[in-house]
């Protein structure tokens, strides 16, 4: 029988009571991590924001009296993700005296897809990671065939999309039916899971439709709480025009100039330089600018400084619309030369350099790693800015890797419904 929506949410409630004091009351480490692991890769983290910082000051401040794999990458992750700055030679210890990770790790599935994940969130100038990346894949792709669910399913999500790289609700969705086949599941936490994330699909649902009618007319007819975020949307951008100064108005109008430019390259059969292409077309994702924009409605965290910081297009919100477009031109370029785009950064970096279409896709590709690992560097402590604003550059990033990973999902959009419809 299906439940109320209004049962739904006080038995959630009831349940985060549950997991609250389970997180309170763990002492083992070992416990406190795993834990926390099924907590965020079910997507109900943002519900225990404090109890998890607790759990990992505590995790941070004391030893690890372990020498597994699993262990070791999964302290390394957890606290990376929450911005401590834990150091990569963590892993010298899984390595051989003549400089490489042991071959005895080959037989340890579990422990080499917790290095894998671990690895993903490498920042510049750690070359164990880029290792460690390296050799677990080519283990894990070895063994994947021989593994069973839930494990097999991990790994197999892993070799497409590492763990730090992914969406949190699609992950959920997927972890959900993961966690249930787990012999040490927690029942409270799972029954929590399915409650959180059928309840989110419904004000997904709700939202989706009242955003149909957003237009000035309409906006009384919206729920309170989206007259109030479009109210807030459009009187912040109202703010940013009469307050900021002359060049910083420009930065809001210069999407529309780079449209410009690119219209140009094409009217004129123009290739730009690679650099060239890069200063016009990351302005051109219009990421800065929908990362600016997604600021708005986040309450305190969201401060005026927050706000000059994105603006100013810091290394992290460029190294996300770096990904937006070199993902965009892997999987789009071929077709959207044959509607009459402009070249497209394979081309500039082709011409300019003399060399292969394959040649520029490795180039790139590098490219993409290196924007991760800034994007990597922003969430540790100290940060410009809190985390949460961090994780919402990241969220974006993530975006690219459905919409782009094998194809230009936004043209062939059929693609995305498997998404839309978990």
């Amino acid at each position: 029988m299906q439940k109320s929506k209004s049962w739904m949410k006080q038995r959630a409630e009831e349940l985060k009571d549950k997991v609250k004091k389970k997180l309170h009351t763990t002492s083992d480490l070992h416990e406190s991590m795993s834990l926390i692991d099924a907590i965020r890769h079910l997507g109900i983290d943002y519900h225990f924001t404090k109890e998890i910082d607790e759990a990992l000051d505590r995790l941070y401040n004391t030893e690890l009296k372990s020498f597994a794999l699993h262990q070791v990458a999964l302290r390394f992750r957890l606290l990376r993700q929450h911005g401590f700055h834990v150091s990569a030679d963590e892993f010298n210890k899984f390595k051989d005296d003549k400089g490489n990770f042991a071959e005895t790790l080959r037989n340890d599935p579990r422990g080499l897809l917790s290095l894998y994940n671990a690895a993903y969130l490498g920042i510049h100038g750690e070359k164990i990671l880029d290792e460690a990346i390296s050799f677990s894949r080519i283990h894990l792709e070895s063994k994947a065939k021989d593994l069973k669910p839930p494990l097999a399913n991990e790994v197999s999500r892993a070799l497409v999309t590492p763990l730090q790289r992914r969406l949190k609700r699609l992950e959920a969705r997927y972890y959900i039916s993961d966690y249930e086949m787990e012999d040490k599941r927690d029942d409270a936490i799972l029954e929590l899971a399915k409650l959180d994330f059928n309840l989110v699909q419904s004000l997904h649902c709700e939202e989706l439709k009242n955003i149909s009618m957003w237009d000035m007319e309409a906006i009384d007819q919206l729920p309170t709480y989206l007259k109030d975020y479009f109210h807030k949307l459009i009187s912040t951008f109202q703010e940013f025009e009469d307050e900021l100064a002359l060049e910083d108005k420009y930065r809001y109008k210069s999407v529309a100039k780079v449209y410009h430019n690119e219209t140009e390259w094409y009217a004129h059969d123009y290739t730009p330089t690679f650099e060239e292409h890069l200063q016009t077309s990351i302005i051109s994702t219009a990421y800065p600018m929908l990362i600016c924009a997604c600021f708005v409605g986040m309450g305190n965290v969201a401060t005026k400084e927050a706000f000059e910081w994105v603006l100013s297009i810091p290394e992290a919100v460029r190294a996300s619309a770096l990904v937006s477009r070199l993902m965009d031109d892997i999987t789009s370029s071929e077709h959207e030369k044959k509607r009459g785009h402009c070249a497209s950064t394979l081309e500039s970096y082709m011409k300019e350099h003399n060399t292969t279409k394959k040649v520029a896709v490795a180039k790139v590709r590098s490219m993409i790693e290196d924007a991760w690992k800034t994007i990597n560097q922003a969430f540790l402590k100290p940060s410009d800015v809190p985390i949460p604003l961090i994780e919402r550059v990241a969220n974006f990033t993530r975006v690219m890797e459905i919409i782009y990973k094998n194809l230009d999902g936004f043209t062939n959009s059929a693609y995305l419904k498997e998404f839309i419809s978990l």
